[in-house]
């Protein structure tokens, strides 16, 4: 339920607080994920969102841009509140902001356990690709 939800941009004195939910996320489970990085030039150049409902951080995505491609580099959502569209939310708004710089496609890493997600959103495993943390998907940009 998306009810109360706010989509933002992050704001640097956040860094802290988007850290903790990023480690609470990767550590949940039976599978340990790697902590992402954060990036204070992308949330400066707001290329960073968050997700919140009454000021408590629900999840985060950042994208960068690389020449015609941009790269979802983050996207968590805190355990508690998989399955309620947040994580949708996000990827959503990284396909509109990866369009809106230009981009003619998004790439995305997925686990095991986040490749589901990204193939019911549209991605396609690009063949014979893997980074050192999961297979390669390519989103290719709504017009």
């Amino acid at each position: 339920m998306r009810v109360g939800l706010v989509l933002r941009p992050a704001r640097l004195d956040e860094i802290a607080a988007i850290t903790a939910l990023c480690t609470r996320a990767c550590a949940s489970g039976s599978m340990v994920r790697p902590l992402p990085r954060i990036d204070r030039d992308a949330v400066s150049a707001h290329r960073t969102f968050v997700v919140e409902r009454t000021d408590q951080l629900l999840g985060v995505a950042q994208l960068r841009i690389e020449k015609s491609d941009a790269v979802l580099e983050v996207l968590v959502v805190a355990p508690e509140s998989l399955g309620h569209g947040i994580g949708r939310l996000l990827y959503a708004w990284a396909l509109g902001a990866a369009r809106a710089h230009g981009a003619s496609a998004m790439r995305v890493v997925a686990d095991e356990r986040t490749r589901g997600f990204y193939e019911h959103m549209g991605a396609k495993l690009i063949e014979g690709r893997q980074n050192g943390s999961g297979k390669v998907l390519r989103a290719p940009l709504p017009s």
